[in-house]
């Protein structure tokens, strides 16, 4: 007889979770969703917890065992109980986590139909709904906290060994300049369009900025390109 589990992901940094159940166990369920992320396919783009994952590093999260059973209609019951505890669906307006379904329907290997992967995705939000996130109580739950032992030691061993590639620095030390000296503020020509900024170029695509990064410090993609301009 199979044993299903249901399991909680924790970014350790921030504290968001996403809650899942699996038939494969979830110790190798994680493998499966790190492995995942790691892939780049398109879905794994639309996936909140990949993105984060690959946005803070895969030693920033955890797992972490629920419960189990032999009924999956049960654990599926579990799962949807799971979600709405812990706050993690990203349609809830107090949500902090990165659950894009209420729970009960996910199943391993199935693969969702673009009718379905549309009616699952995040509900546009107004910017009223915006400024209520912003500002509401658990928007940054780790300010204002003081860290346990427990908690800064957990961060502390999953920085051990890490290194951050060529890319990551300069992306960082780019994000952290002002004004012309922003790479977003730069000129881009595109499929031989001009735009004025990087944010422009985002925008008219509708691509994300890592994306377009990716694209542009590709030296093997020779339709993307920075362009120099005086200041």
């Amino acid at each position: 007889m199979e044993n299903y589990n249901l399991y909680i992901i924790t970014n350790i940094i921030n504290q968001k979770k996403y809650v899942g159940i699996t038939k494969v166990g979830y110790a190798k369920r994680f493998e499966t969703h790190k492995d995942n992320a790691k892939r780049f396919y398109e879905r794994s783009q639309r996936i909140l917890l990949y993105i984060a994952m690959r946005k803070h590093g895969f030693d920033y999260f955890e797992i972490e065992f629920l419960s189990e059973g032999n009924n999956w209609e049960h654990l599926k019951e579990l799962e949807i109980e799971a979600i709405k505890k812990n706050k993690t669906y990203v349609g809830d307006d107090d949500s902090w986590g990165y659950n894009q379904t209420r729970g009960g329907d996910g199943s391993d290997g199935y693969k969702w139909t673009e009718e379905q992967l549309a009616a699952h995705s995040r509900p546009p939000q107004t910017e009223e709904i915006r400024e209520k996130k912003r500002n509401h109580p658990n928007s940054k739950p780790w300010l204002g906290k003081n860290l346990s032992l427990e908690h800064r030691e957990k961060v502390r061993q999953a920085r051990i060994g890490t290194t951050r590639s060529a890319a990551s620095k300069l992306k960082q030390s780019m994000n952290t300049k002002h004004g012309k000296d922003n790479h977003k503020s730069k000129p881009v020509l595109i499929d031989s369009i001009l735009y004025e900024t990087m944010t422009s170029a985002m925008k008219a695509l509708e691509i994300t900025e890592y994306i377009l990064l990716k694209q542009l410090n590709d030296p093997n993609v020779l339709n993307y390109q920075w362009i120099k301009k005086e200041y």
